[in-house]
């Protein structure tokens, strides 16, 4: 988990950020982008699309052409931008491929498709032409699953397909050279040269096992070709399972932890539908098959993805706010209206930079694009805006938690990039080291807004670096575009509107608790006792002596073993006047602060009473009136109280419910039976003084109930006999040995087993006899291991 101590990356901004400068320096950004871009791109360059039916037409030729007879059924018209096909043109033509993308006027097609007839098979027909009315690729699609996913050797066979297929992809004085045909993935391919194409082109004929069928017009020579040929993309589907696998497996921890939350995580994947069916319509079955299994594939793990890295957050960072909880619940205010309008501006900051550098690689030497800045159409479940940009936070968040777990904040930032730069390509470019590169610099830059302005600066931001560039194509071009601009636009501005209402309301509208998640509630209730505890825990343990007393002829050790967060025994040395050595142990019942009370009662009892003139027998009974006055009635501790005389070793010892003391020496131990009852309840007591005497090398050992009622794993406790016979070994051993002795035979007797019950042990050894040789001499007047 994250250190306690660690700020949250909450999402109210720091005042020194204020909206209108970040919205001007995103803004100036946008528009830096938006000028090389329609300087540069190919895609960003002024074209006249034709009228709608001027492509009808040309789409009845080609059908014509190919031999397929439309339906009646009305045609589907869109704009696509092909960002593999533009890949392969930028890797085929090198430097060259701008200008040829430009006059062939090849990166904004125009793809037609209607239901047609094929001989005697139904299905559909796509054909995708330049705005200029060249064809460059021809597509059959079955109308049936069956006949999608035919048997091997039931397709057609890809000779009667380029025969079908070539004529209308093909210009005026040119035709085809010798096809050559593989086997990829049980899908015949050919591809076949076109002679007399400037620069050098080829046609690549598909013909899988179904009934299905394509052509493709390319840039490039036959040997380049073969490299492009991936009927299934094996890789990329292996590297989508495995992360898919792994964000499964982070949401099955959290769950079973009770750390997750879903909300937020399934209304951004229900937004993602929403945005990306609402223009991707299609009634063939390969449309039918991308839109439902395609965006329901891509929307459970957009849900995966957030409920894991927003819930992971909320759960490692103490004290963690978001203004995501009061945009849900319509309580919108000044804290959130600010992180709306920052998102804004570095959303419109990151596409501008998007913009910019996938332009300036069009004009460097040793990197290219590798696709196009805007993917059409902007709308479906691969391209989609919400999508791309919830995937690119998730990641940035997820990394930001793993991050901080292993390094300080100001690098945890830059260490956050990691997973989108491997997993994302914002900016699609070719080496992979300039893609990810950037990638890593664009993810790190949104990295660092989490860090600063938040996490619904941070979502908006990464949805904003995709949702701007397509809108504005989608503004130049309104005729063609009118679904996108009117759904990214409703996506773009209604932040912009929200931040500003936001501002103007006052702060109190956002509070609200019911907000937060209940695990986060319940966490912090468990953060907040944790602390209680642990300083509860303090607090008692600078109740027990930081050192223990120095006596000529005396050897002197203690422990006290918690077994929770807090305890109540307690053990203590006191001097008085004539010299006496006071020796104190104690348990106090009760849990939490009560228990503290107690033991700082006694400890204050035991100060103001120890006297040269009193026995312990009577500082106990003035002790016990001490606490019925001060604690609860339902309060009560047990006291043994012993006074050591150092130079005769005479001890006079008293008992309040306490076990009783052993004295151990070379012949045996003896147990000091003195009934008492405990200290603070009852009747008034009265208590008696028992005589004893440590002898040469005897010991005295005080210890708590904790000791002998320990059990272990078949609940057999520690009893007495035990501690007798490890006793019955003590001549040789130094006190500090002693204790170290008994506390290890009685873990041994645990056996892993918990302990019930605090463990409080003080040994006093009285010198006489000497050390076996070799055996350790321990330091003495030190509180061991407290």
């Amino acid at each position: 988990m994250l250190p306690p101590s660690m700020d949250p990356p909450s999402s109210s901004p720091r005042p020194a950020a204020p909206p209108w400068r970040a919205l001007g320096w995103g803004g100036a950004a946008l528009l830096v982008g938006l000028t090389l871009a329609l300087w540069i791109l190919p895609e960003w360059q002024p074209v006249r699309l034709p009228e709608r039916e001027e492509i009808l037409r040309r789409f009845a030729e080609v059908a014509a052409s190919v031999g397929v007879e439309p339906l009646p059924a009305a045609p589907r018209l869109r704009v696509t931008s092909e960002p593999g096909e533009i890949e392969i043109a930028y890797r085929a033509l090198g430097g060259g491929a701008v200008d040829w993308l430009r006059r062939e006027e090849r990166v904004l097609l125009l793809e037609v498709s209607q239901d047609a007839a094929w001989g005697e098979r139904s299905g559909r027909l796509t054909v995708r032409l330049s705005p200029q009315g060249e064809a460059w690729s021809v597509h059959w699609s079955p109308a049936s699953l069956a006949e999608l996913f035919g048997l091997p050797g039931r397709g057609t066979p890809p000779h009667e397909v380029r025969r079908a297929f070539a004529p209308p992809l093909l210009r005026s004085r040119e035709s085809l050279g010798e096809p050559e045909q593989r086997v990829v993935a049980q899908a015949q391919v050919e591809v076949v040269p076109v002679v007399g194409s400037q620069p050098s082109q080829y046609l690549q004929v598909l013909a899988p096992p179904g009934a299905a069928a394509a052509a493709f017009r390319r840039p490039g020579s036959v040997a380049e070709a073969w490299s492009h040929v991936e009927v299934v993309p094996w890789g990329r589907l292996a590297r989508n399972g495995a992360v898919f696998l792994a964000l499964l497996a982070l949401f099955v921890w959290l769950a079973l932890r009770q750390r997750l939350d879903l909300i937020d995580g399934a209304l951004l994947a229900a937004l993602f539908l929403a945005t990306s069916l609402l223009a991707a319509v299609r009634t063939d079955v390969v449309g039918l098959l991308e839109v439902t299994i395609g965006g329901a594939a891509r929307a459970l793990t957009l849900f995966l993805l957030w409920s894991v890295a927003e819930s992971w957050l909320r759960a490692s960072v103490p004290g963690f706010t978001t203004s995501l909880d009061a945009l849900r619940r319509g309580r919108l205010g000044p804290r959130g209206g600010r992180s709306l309008l920052l998102g804004w501006g570095l959303g419109a900051w990151l596409a501008g930079a998007r913009l910019a550098l996938l332009a300036a690689a069009a004009l460097l030497p040793g990197v290219r694009p590798a696709g196009t800045s805007v993917p059409l159409p902007a709308l479906t479940p691969g391209h989609d805006p919400v999508g791309a940009g919830v995937w690119l936070a998730g990641l940035v968040v997820l990394g930001a938690c793993l991050a901080l777990h292993v390094l300080p904040r100001r690098w945890a930032w830059v260490a956050a990039a990691l997973p989108a730069a491997l997993l994302l390509a914002p900016v699609p470019l070719a080496p992979w080291w300039g893609q990810a590169l950037i990638a890593f610099a664009l993810a790190a830059a949104l990295a660092r807004g989490l860090d600063s302005l938040g996490l619904t600066a941070t979502l908006l931001a990464a949805v904003l670096a995709y949702a701007l560039p397509p809108l504005v194509l989608a503004l130049l071009h309104p005729a063609w575009f009118p679904g996108t601009a009117v759904v990214l636009g409703s996506l773009v501005l209604a932040p912009l509107v929200l931040g500003f209402v936001g501002l103007r309301r006052q702060p109190q509208v956002e509070s609200d608790p019911a907000a937060v998640p209940g695990f986060v509630r319940r966490l912090e209730r468990q953060r907040r006792l944790s602390y209680e505890m642990d300083l509860l825990s303090r607090i008692q343990g600078g109740l027990l002596p930081r050192t223990l007393p120095h006596l000529r002829g005396y050897e002197i050790t203690a422990r006290s073993l918690i077994a929770t967060e807090a305890g109540g025994d307690l053990y203590d040395f006191l001097r008085d006047d004539a010299g006496h050595l006071w020796i104190a142990a104690g348990d106090v019942s009760g849990h939490g602060y009560s228990c503290a009370i107690g033991q700082a009662t006694v400890k204050a009892a035991l100060l103001a009473l120890v006297d040269a003139d009193r026995t312990p027998a009577r500082v106990l009974e003035r002790a016990d009136r001490v606490l019925r006055g001060s604690v609860s009635q339902r309060q009560f501790s047990s006291l043994c109280l012993v006074r050591l005389d150092p130079a005769s070793g005479e001890l006079l010892v008293a008992n309040a419910g306490h076990p009783f003391p052993l004295i151990a020496t070379p012949a045996g131990s003896e147990e000091l039976e003195l009934p008492g009852l405990p200290l603070g309840q009852g009747p008034p007591r009265t208590y008696r003084d028992r005589a004893a005497r440590i002898p040469p090398g005897g010991v005295l050992v005080l210890y708590s109930d904790g000791l002998y009622e320990g059990a272990d794993p078949a609940g057999r406790p520690y009893g007495f006999d035990r501690t007798r016979t490890v006793l019955a070994r003590s001549a040789s051993w130094n006190a500090a040995e002693i204790l170290e002795r008994l506390l290890f035979d009685w873990h041994r007797h645990l056996a892993g087993a918990p302990a019930a019950d605090d463990v409080t042990i003080v040994v006093v050894k009285r010198a006489g006899l000497r050390p076996a040789q070799g055996v350790r001499k321990w330091d003495v007047g030190v509180v061991p291991g407290q």
